[in-house]
């Protein structure tokens, strides 16, 4: 619905003027219809003229008061528009009688200047026939005057477009192309808005005045809008738009801007429905009543829906009927459990006394091998008692001689080993002996003359290649060992390098972080509300200023903070609540438009939650206590916040952990279906089974979202704490940074250093391969210069010999002497073995006594626990009548028989309990939804009928306004007239009477009201003039109807003559004075000489045009 719809009819001035022709106006009740007789038909045409004029301050005084006597002389009217019943004559006399004093008074009356809307500059280039023109336009009655062919029209159409209009509605060309000067490629229109006063639209940022510049070629087009330092603002539509509809500009409106086609359609004498069509489209009743059919059929559509849903409900309540009827069927299967249940207490005090009766059996049988325990115990004191005891030096002697005996033993085994060895090699090299021996015998000869010289020789060159390679050796294996110290070295420096750039690149990010926090401290110590974003203060105030439908709330997240015990989990609550915690919150679903127009006007963004403020009852849903969820970590001061995160977010049943692991563990124990971790993990833990986790989208340091949920009890001391965190981590960097150099220079060095030592070892590797075949080479020389010799051997099997015979007499002699200690101490070693036995037997019993005792009490302490659990079972303590194995039997029975049971009806008792509870409750709610959508369809309902009978009442006002403005409009002329409306079948018809005969009766004549009889003419039967000025009056008529403060015609006076023109201007001019906030532009071919002009009236004469250059 636009923000105005029509001008109240105003009047402010004095009442001297002479009421000669008022009197004849205000008899002509027959001229109208009656209006729709409804209770608020005075609040209908209040609020209308409230809502036109409301931007008129202190100087439209006594105007609103004007209107306010109509009203009141008008009184209450019923609701039924058909109800024109004749005795209702006397109220649509008031009505027209008070119009026409206020136009009578307004006559004469200077018009408030409008603050905003007004066209102040117009610039055009390139466009149509110009190739640069501009205007600066008057603030009331603009002329523009000019010879035909000389681009008077262009003003109109350059208008319309740079305003957004629609190129068909210029009547010049279908396209954008067309309007470009012929041989341009590109076209500029530039339009300078004024805007002022307390209404201006963002006067903040653009000033006293608005320029829109559209720019467009064949193909493309572009819009700016600029402050009035011609500063780009915007370069969108939706802001071009929203200007236009805030200061109501309408140029697609018919009636606001009258190209010449449209005027020469509508001047020229268009029939009846054309001219109601003028009507309807120029106040705008036919866009409100295509809205309202569009209301309607999606009303009926969600009634259609209601229906449906209603066979739901059906369908809800037969499957509630269902699980009640199967639930009382299978009431018999709860005696069957609860006889189960009593078996299984008694089964459980049958298991007690069973353990009882264990224990007293153990008990006597720890007694039993206490007895035998003493009685061993006896035993073993006298056979200790009965042994003597061996002397200190025989114990020493016995010892000492066994461990010498393991030696030798020991010794002679590894002898005979030895031995074996020796016999074989000497078996083995007996034979090469002997045939080496007599290769000896003849070769020493010549041997001992040549072999000493050359072996001497050859050894001479070994050992100097030895020495050659030990020292090459040496040195390779130094330069090697210097090389992996270095590699280790260059190693060590290239990992600390790596660890340095991690470390400097942690440390830039944790600046990063505290800068950007400190910047958002600082901002929310001047601005607590900066931490939802920029314009957030101004989003607010607007809110407060504006009224609203129902709640708005917001920022949510100025409701909430983090509890002290949840602090460690403040930012990953911020990665995922950030945008919640953004948003606004509206109960009324039709404030919704408002508030996103308030955000996109102070640059805000930020969700928009519709919710019906329900605090609703949520804890049936929150897992067990000490399971932390988000909920539990939060504090929300406001219970609609608190339910609107519950909505929207599951706080309740969403957990918290510190690791992923903890999540997925906290998710499967307590079944909570979404868990957030501290390393910023989302767990989704599924009823059937399995998880998924997925990384949680994190914030950069610079979004403003960190600012949320940070401590605000005490901001300078946060700020302090910042900067101190700034500085210190600033000045670990720098001393980071600082060694930085030193450890390059060392990586350099280390890595010449590291390349010169492998080439040194790669040239040493190089001279030691050919020195060690040399050196192998003249090893082999040497050992096939060597005789064979066996002396070796037979000095070994000699050395062998001797050992073997000294070893068998030491041992020998141990032997002996062993045999004298056995035969000594064999008497008490016997002895000994049986006392070690009792010993043994002892050792048993105190094993079984122990043993005895540790089951003892364990049974005890499991009889206790059993007694307990069976206690809490039964409620009291039963002595049961039948063992455990009866027990069990009769409870396995009836378990099969309440089996059984469940199987037939499909679930268990306790199933078929929460079944019904569930169906019921989803009944009731399907019942409540379905309530709730009858609710909105009848309040959608009423709320269409309400708005369509104040619809029919600003038609019958706006209509009756027209009628008796069309009549004090003709009276300029001397002509009498009316208009006919026919609203069933949308014609308006015009009746005029040009006889200056045809005026009413005086006040004294019998019939009051009564006219001289003058017959009414058609418009057809009008000469061009007189047809044209009564069109011209229809249009000044229609024009008080509309709330655009822009009025542009093209060429109306074409048709007129002198006279008619005359008047007509005059009578513009008049309109144009007395008119408040509006701008006339018109448009005429004709000379202006005869026309008087005031300082209201601004003339602008084209230039005329170049013969031979076309458009």
């Amino acid at each position: 619905m636009p923000k105005r719809r029509s001008d109240a009819v105003r009047s402010d001035v004095s009442d001297d003027e002479p009421d000669t022709r008022e009197t004849k106006r205000s008899r002509l009740v027959d001229a109208t219809n009656r209006p729709p007789q409804s209770q608020s038909a005075g609040a209908g045409v209040k609020s209308t003229s409230q809502g036109q004029g409301g931007r008129a301050k202190s100087k439209g005084t006594s105007r609103a008061d004007d209107d306010v006597e109509m009203e009141d002389e008008m009184g209450p009217q019923s609701d039924d528009e058909g109800d024109m019943l004749d005795g209702e004559d006397n109220e649509e006399e008031k009505v027209q009688r008070l119009i026409a004093k206020k136009m009578e008074r307004q006559r004469n009356a200077q018009g408030r200047i409008g603050e905003i809307g007004i066209i102040e500059t117009l610039q055009m280039t390139n466009f149509m026939c110009h190739k640069s023109l501009a205007f600066e336009l008057g603030p009331q009655m603009n002329f523009i005057i000019g010879h035909n062919g000389s681009g008077k029209s262009a003003a109109l159409s350059a208008l319309t477009i740079a305003l957004g209009g629609k190129t068909n509605s210029t009547g010049r060309g279908k396209g954008l192309a067309g309007f470009i000067k012929e041989g341009e490629t590109q076209s500029t229109i530039i339009v300078g808005i004024k805007n002022q006063g307390d209404e201006s639209y963002r006067r903040e940022i653009y000033g006293d005045r608005i320029y829109v510049e559209r720019k467009f070629s064949a193909t493309t087009s572009t819009y700016k809008i600029m402050s009035s330092a011609m500063k780009v603002i915007s370069t969108t539509r939706r802001e071009l738009d929203a200007i236009c509809d805030h200061m109501n500009i309408q140029v697609d409106n018919p009636l606001n801007v009258l190209t010449q086609d449209s005027a020469r359609q509508f001047l020229s004498g268009g029939g009846a429905r054309e001219k109601y069509r003028f009507f309807m489209e120029g106040t705008q009743l036919a866009q409100l009543s295509r809205t309202y059919e569009e209301l309607e059929e999606k009303v009926e559509n969600f009634k259609r829906r209601a229906e449906f849903r209603q066979e739901g409900v059906q369908e809800f309540k037969d499957k509630l009927d269902d699980a009640v009827a199967r639930r009382a069927s299978a009431a018999k299967v709860r005696n069957l459990e609860a006889e189960v249940e009593r078996f299984k207490g008694l089964m459980a005090w049958a298991h007690v006394k069973f353990k009882r009766g264990l224990v007293t059996r153990i008990k006597d049988e720890v007694a039993k091998a206490q007895t035998k325990l003493e009685e061993t115990t006896a035993a073993v004191t006298a056979a200790e008692q009965a042994l003597p005891a061996l002397t200190s030096d025989q114990t020493d002697e016995l010892a000492s001689i066994t461990a010498k005996l393991r030696s030798f033993r020991s010794e002679q085994l590894q002898l005979k080993t030895d031995k074996t060895k020796a016999n074989n090699d000497m078996k083995g090299q007996g034979k090469v002996m002997a045939d080496l021996q007599r290769q000896i015998d003849a070769e020493r000869a010549k041997l001992e003359a040549s072999t000493q010289g050359v072996v001497a020789r050859i050894q001479a060159d070994i050992d100097a290649k030895k020495e050659q390679l030990a020292a090459l050796a040496d040195d390779l294996a130094a330069r090697e060992a210097a090389a992996r110290e270095m590699q280790t070295a260059a190693e060590r420096v290239a990992v600390e390098g790596r660890e340095f750039d991690a470390q400097r690149t942690r440390m830039q990010e944790d600046i990063a972080r505290v800068d950007s926090g400190l910047s958002g401290a600082r901002q929310a110590s001047l601005n607590v509300m900066s931490q939802f974003g920029a314009g957030t203060t101004k989003v607010l105030a607007e809110i407060a200023r504006r009224q609203w439908h129902g709640r708005v709330l917001g920022p949510l997240g100025q409701y909430v903070k983090v509890r002290p015990a949840a602090r460690q989990y403040a930012q990953v609550l911020r990665n995922v609540l950030g945008h919640t915690l953004r948003a606004f919150a509206l109960s009324d679903a039709r404030d919704l438009i408002q508030l996103r127009e308030v955000m996109f006007r102070n640059r805000y963004e930020a969700r928009v939650v519709v919710s019906a403020v329900d605090i609703f009852d949520f804890a049936h849903n929150e897992p067990p206590a000490e399971a932390l969820t988000v909920l539990r970590a939060l504090e929300v001061t406001d219970d609609w916040t608190l339910r609107i995160l519950i909505n929207n977010n599951a706080i309740e049943r969403s957990g918290l952990a510190p690791t992923r692991l903890a999540a997925q563990a906290l998710g499967e124990q307590y079944h909570i279906r979404r868990t957030f971790s501290m390393d910023n993990f989302d767990v989704q833990v599924y009823d059937g089974g399995g998880s998924m986790t997925t990384a949680i989208s994190l914030m950069p340091p610079s979004d403003g979202r960190n600012l949320l949920l940070q401590d605000s009890s005490d901001p300078q001391a946060r700020i302090r704490q910042l900067e101190a965190d700034l500085a210190t981590a600033q000045t670990a960097l720098r001393a980071h940074e600082s060694s930085r150099p030193q450890q390059m220079a060392e990586f350099r060095q280390l890595h010449v250093k590291l390349t010169t030592a492998k080439r040194e070892i790669g040239e040493l590797r190089k001279r030691q391969t050919p020195l060690q075949s040399e050196l192998t080479r003249l090893q082999e020389e040497c050992a096939a210069a060597q005789p064979v010799s066996v002396s070796g051997f037979e000095e070994r099997l000699q050395t062998a010999n001797e050992e073997r015979d000294s070893l068998k007499q030491q041992f020998a002699d141990m032997m002996a002497r062993e045999h004298e200690i056995n035969e000594a101490v064999r008497p008490l070693l016997e002895k000994q073995k049986d006392l070690k036995a009792i010993e043994s037997k002892l050792s048993e019993e105190q094993t079984k006594v122990d043993d005895g005792e540790k089951a003892t009490k364990s049974l005890s302490q499991t009889v206790l626990k059993w007694a307990d659990d069976a206690r809490q079972f039964t409620g009291e303590d039963i002595d049961p009548y039948k063992d455990v194995p009866y027990y069990e039997v009769k409870i396995a029975a009836l378990q099969h028989t309440v089996d059984l049971h469940n199987t037939e009806y499909g679930a268990t008792a306790a199933e078929l309990d929460l079944e019904v509870t569930q169906r019921q409750e989803a009944y009731d709610r399907e019942c409540g939804d379905l309530q709730h959508m009858i609710g909105v369809a009848q309040d959608f309902e009423r709320g269409i009928t309400r708005r369509k009978r104040l619809w029919l009442q600003w038609r019958w006002y706006m209509a009756a306004r027209c009628k008796v403005l069309f009549l004090f409009h003709l009276n300029n002329r001397g002509f009498y007239g009316k208009i006919l409306f026919d609203h069933d079948n949308a014609r308006l018809a015009l009746r005029v009477k040009t006889d200056t005969s045809a005026q009413p009766e005086s006040a004294g004549s019998s019939k009051k009201g009564a006219v001289v009889a003058s017959k009414d003419k058609d418009p057809k039967s009008l000469s061009g003039g007189e047809k044209s000025f009564s069109t011209i009056c229809l249009l000044l008529s229609l024009w008080e109807s509309i709330g655009c403060p822009i009025r542009c015609l093209d060429e109306f006076d074409v048709f007129m003559d002198a006279v008619n023109r005359r008047v007509s201007m005059k009578m513009l001019i008049e309109t144009a004075k007395a008119a408040d906030a509006k701008q006339f532009v018109v448009i005429t071919p004709l000379e202006m000489a005869n026309v008087q002009f005031s300082e209201s009236v601004k003339v602008h004469k084209m230039a005329d045009p170049e013969r031979g250059v076309t458009r």
